[in-house]
């Protein structure tokens, strides 16, 4: 059973990602370049989010593993950006692109991210706040 500072930390989140997301109904989507037709509209990246328990991390965290097109060589092609509601993977020149809510808020300062050039993945580790 939760308790009180439990829900009203969760229905806090909740509202934080309604403000931020302009009551988007799904978590992930694409997004646009700007206004037009289809044209302008940016492909998902495929990815995979998972939650984890890292204990470098201070424990519970969330893994989102971003897969890379063969351009990519390394992390100079891919613009990130995390903030505790949301995370932002574009790759530079391309029309790729991901903007994913966490379910849960995360501590931006404290996520990580390194890419695979084996694997042709970009994994982010955010640790859960």
């Amino acid at each position: 059973m939760l308790k009180k500072a439990q829900v009203k930390s969760a229905e806090e989140h909740a509202a934080k990602q309604k403000s931020a997301y302009n009551g988007a109904e799904e978590p992930t989507f694409p997004l646009k370049l700007g206004g037009g037709k289809g044209a302008n509209r940016l492909t998902e990246l495929e990815h995979e989010c998972s939650e984890v328990t890292h204990p470098k991390l201070g424990g519970e965290a969330y893994s989102l593993v971003v897969s890379m097109p063969e351009e990519v060589e390394d992390m100079s092609a891919v613009d990130v950006e995390v903030s505790a509601l949301k995370v932002e993977v574009e790759v530079t020149g391309t029309k790729l692109a991901l903007n994913l809510a966490w379910p849960k808020e995360v501590d931006a300062d404290a996520a990580k991210a390194k890419f695979s050039k084996k694997k042709r993945t970009l994994t982010i580790l955010a640790p859960l706040k």
